[in-house]
């Protein structure tokens, strides 16, 4: 099954007569199956493996069909099985059961993508309830989840007392009272359908009075979400139960295409990736449990066969436990926030190493691998493709006894040198996120060495501006002591993204709290003793510009005073840039501050003409 390909002909394998009409420029078989109208459009050219979408209800030109005509394009085929009105009870799954075995004999891969609309939300579920692992990912538009909001009427929407008596008819129900208990709604049964494993779009107009979104889909994602399930939903604002869809279907499509696919590598949309280093050891590489598999448009993995396929856990193959990591939420939070980014993660955690297994040389004897070699090889093939954007480190766990965090840093310092001179990289230029092993561990180690860990970790964080020390505060463990649940290496995940931000974009939270006007009352003689001290290459000057002058210093890496990253200080020197310019009531911002000081770097400002080039440097920015 599902390997037929080349020269295979799907309307070969319907045994009853059929017509051919045309679908938007495709062949499609019209026939009865089994004493109902069904139809297979077939793609012009076919994909490895002949994927399907399964359409559960309504077909046609006004049923959004630009969906299904895009997925033709890239090589799938587009069924249905009409079983109007059957509400999917047990006579509509009868009949799809053939239906889908007839279509497995002919040669169609096990699993389908369900696109149910409206009411075809109802069916599609239903199906995918009683057969989990038919299903590669769906697709639902406005779709009804519960029979008491439509047709029943029973709450805010509109319902249909006509299709409300079919539903009671079609389950056996004599009175409206039995069919308010029915219980087997998709909202009901979300338990079940979190346990099928399979990731779920939906798009809902907000203002649906047929299908209430309040009523259905916003309560389905909110008990999907508390379960661990899969859901990304699409708001349509002021928009109602019509029009289905999207004028342009690509986020729809690329969901169906990173989900339902089992080979990715051909779909490699980005001329240059954004590469991510993951390293460190189990809790990078991932143990939770995976509730489902869920994959993103424009994240990207370097597989174990280094190829670039569409991301999905588990990242890791370092044993053959591997799960859920921080790796996937990580570039989804960063995709949120850069839409821009094509990123490539490069896995190459393994699970059990020390820190002194990230050496040259160093053998793991449990997976029988080099790690910190193995990873060279990894990230410059991955280079091949982009440019490192950053890296991810969480280890410790395998220091954390033994008095092995007393040479932490050094080796830490030791990892950093050699990773820059084995790639040919400058490291202050690559931002790093380190995260916090779990402070669950205090309670399991009698000496409290994970503090210890932790502590260096935060260190490591104040010595290196381009570092930051991700918290595990509050982050639970999977039931054994050491790695984190699913959950918790998710909202993992999120936090290295907001590190990740912190570094590059100059703002976020902060560790080093500035008063700014305590600061710029402070005696300028001190000013110039601290910097006399700690640079050779400013001056600050007894004049109204000194304010600016410190900041210009600070960042430029005068830090140790105030013990803070260069990273998180420029909303104070903005803040001071402001003040210096406020003759022309200019907002400066702070990209604009970034531009024109790299401008001028590393000339750092010698005197007051060098003031007046900085001023000059912002003029040609235009700032807003």
């Amino acid at each position: 099954m599902g390997n037929k390909t080349g020269s295979f002909d799907i309307f070969t394998y319907i045994k009853t007569p059929y017509e051919v009409s045309d679908f938007y420029g495709y062949e499609c078989a019209n026939f009865i199956f089994e004493g109902r109208q069904a139809k297979i459009v077939k793609p012009k050219k076919i994909r490895q493996g002949n994927p399907w979408v399964w359409k559960a209800r309504f077909w046609g030109e006004k049923h959004a069909p630009q969906t299904e005509v895009a997925l033709l394009e890239q090589g799938f085929y587009v069924v249905y099985c009409d079983v109007a009105e059957l509400f999917g009870n047990a006579e509509a799954i009868r009949i799809w059961d053939r239906f889908y075995f007839f279509l497995q004999d002919a040669g169609f891969s096990p699993k389908s993508t369900m696109i149910g609309l409206s009411r075809g939300g109802f069916y599609a579920y239903r199906w995918a309830i009683q057969y989990p692992e038919r299903i590669a990912c769906i697709y639902a538009d406005a779709p009804v989840l519960d029979m008491k909001s439509w047709p029943g009427g029973k709450g805010i929407g509109i319902g249909s007392p006509e299709n409300w008596e079919i539903f009671k008819q079609d389950y056996g129900f004599t009175t409206d009272e039995e069919a308010i208990s029915f219980a087997e709604n998709p909202l009901d049964m979300v338990d079940k359908i979190v346990t099928g494993g399979y990731p779920i779009i939906h798009v809902v107009g907000d203002i649906d009075k047929v299908v209430p979104v309040k009523e259905n889909t916003d309560s389905f994602e909110q008990k999907i979400n508390e379960l661990g399930g899969c859901i990304t939903v699409i708001h349509k604002p002021n928009i109602g139960h019509h029009p289905h869809g999207l004028d342009d279907p690509k986020p729809i499509v690329d969901f169906i295409l990173t989900n339902a696919l089992e080979d990715t590598s051909d779909i490699l949309e980005c001329d240059s990736l954004d590469i991510f280093l993951l390293i460190g050891q189990s809790n990078m590489s991932g143990r939770g449990d995976i509730v489902c598999v869920e994959s993103f448009p424009g994240i990207y993995a370097l597989t174990k066969e280094n190829k670039w396929q569409i991301a999905k856990d588990p990242l890791h193959f370092d044993k053959s436990y591997t799960g859920v990591g921080p790796g996937i939420t990580f570039a989804k939070e960063l995709k949120k926030e850069f839409p821009e980014y094509c990123i490539g993660l490069v896995p190459c955690a393994v699970g059990g190493t020390s820190i002194s297994k990230w050496m040259p040389g160093a053998y793991d004897e449990s997976t029988r691998t080099y790690p910190y070699d193995d990873m060279v090889k990894r990230l410059k093939t991955a280079l091949k493709s982009g440019k490192l954007r950053g890296i991810l480190w969480h280890q410790g766990e395998g220091d954390y006894m033994g008095g092995n965090y007393k040479q932490y840093e050094a080796r830490f310092d030791t990892l950093l040198y050699n990773i820059s001179r084995d790639i040919d990289i400058n490291m202050n230029d690559v931002p790093i996120i380190i995260g916090e092993i779990g402070r669950f561990l205090e309670t399991e180690s009698p000496t409290n060495e994970s503090i210890k860990i932790n502590e260096v970790l935060n260190i490591l964080a104040k010595k290196y501006p381009n570092i930051y020390c991700v918290s595990s505060e509050g982050l639970n463990h999977k039931g054994d002591g050491v790695h984190f649940d699913t959950r918790a290496a998710k909202e993992l995940g999120k936090r290295y993204a907001e590190g990740y931000k912190t570094l590059i974009m100059d703002v976020g939270p902060t560790n080093c709290d500035i008063n700014v006007d305590s600061l710029f009352q402070t005696n300028i003689s001190m000013l110039k003793e601290s910097f006399t001290d700690t640079t050779e290459y400013i001056r600050v000057l007894d004049n109204d510009n000194w304010k600016f002058l410190f900041m210009v210093g600070f960042i430029s890496g005068i830090n140790t005073i105030y013990d803070c990253h260069i990273a998180r200080t420029t909303k104070t020197m903005v803040i001071a840039i402001e003040e210096w310019y406020n003759d022309k009531k200019e907002k400066v911002t702070c990209e604009n501050v970034k531009s024109a000081y790299l401008a001028l770097e590393p000339r750092f400002f010698n005197d007051i003409d060098e003031i007046e080039i900085f001023g000059k440097e912002l003029d040609k920015l235009k700032i807003e």
